[in-house]
């Protein structure tokens, strides 16, 4: 199977191990189930205009406490960072997530549960150098020419430059946040876009409008 570029999201819930040390199965599991429902349906695909066929443009597969999406390269790949933006603060009362992103050339297969690729790595790396509730884009992810720009400008901004707080020992190398363009008072989420770009950061428990 050839490889393609793809844009990656590899996403963590947040606090999973000590749920499951203290919470019933039971009730992780509904929690579990309620998480899924905000990544459906998938695939989302959209119709070509000229053979009519479906296009996928948007993925995903869970395992355990990891969610991993994939966008194919291409005109609607900026549906990533917005979809999962959105289902992130919807999610962040039960199961809170981080995410990192990353771009480039991968080999994807579900039929067979194949994925590799530089990219999920770099992916995986950057969620887990973070140190907030959040997300942040890999470098690569700017190699796409006009994919930043595309996802910094307007009001629904996907993206906005922002110094990500990281583990002790990491790099400050992601420094662009992933951004839902949400409304965030008091630690209540409503989803009303806004003009100000706001992160959430997990360390300080505070709010910073960017």
């Amino acid at each position: 199977m050839a490889g393609a570029n793809y844009l990656i999201a590899m996403c963590d819930v947040l606090g999973f191990t000590q749920l499951v040390g203290t919470v019933g199965l039971d009730e992780i599991y509904r929690t579990y189930l309620a998480l899924l429902a905000e990544f459906e349906p998938h695939p989302i695909f959209r119709i070509k205009s000229d053979t009519f066929e479906r296009e996928i443009v948007l993925n995903r597969v869970v395992f355990s406490d990891t969610v991993l999406l994939w966008a194919p390269a291409g005109e609607t790949m900026e549906l990533l960072p917005y979809v999962l933006g959105q289902i992130m603060v919807r999610a962040v009362s039960t199961m809170p997530l981080r995410a990192g992103l990353a771009y480039g050339e991968c080999i994807i297969d579900p039929a067979r549960e194949v994925y590799v690729g530089q990219p999920i790595i770099d992916a995986y790396h950057t969620e887990r150098a973070q140190e907030w509730m959040g997300g942040a884009f890999h470098a690569s992810c700017w190699t796409e020419p006009g994919f930043r720009d595309l996802l910094c400008q307007g009001y629904q901004r996907g993206a906005v430059r922002y110094a990500v707080p990281v583990k002790a020992g990491e790099t400050r190398a992601q420094v662009w946040a992933s951004s839902c363009a949400t409304s965030v008072m008091s630690g209540t989420f409503s989803s009303r876009p806004t003009t100000s770009m706001i992160a959430v950061a997990r360390a300080s428990s505070s709010t910073v409008l960017v």
